[in-house]
């Protein structure tokens, strides 16, 4: 199984949570990202059916907005000499 297959949970869980509430994809993409770190390729499809939107809508607030991240942070290592 894929890595981000294993977000599903919890995107389901956000969305069940919060789909009902009007204007929820941004409330819907800041809680992914809380969660998870980021916003799963996963994800777009699941949002995307839930709100009754095309992919192409939640892909484009996804990369409007500069505050989402569509893969994992990068990990700091810190080396002190």
């Amino acid at each position: 199984m894929p890595d981000e297959l294993l977000h599903l949970p919890v995107i389901h869980r956000i969305l069940a949570r919060d789909k009902a509430t009007p204007g929820a994809l941004l409330p819907i993409l800041h809680a992914i990202q809380h969660d998870i770190g980021f916003i799963p390729d996963a994800a777009v499809p699941e949002i995307a059916h839930a709100l009754n939107l095309s992919l192409a809508e939640v892909r484009g607030v996804i990369s409007f907005y500069h505050d989402f991240r569509t893969s994992p942070p990068a990990r700091h290592t810190l080396r002190l000499c």
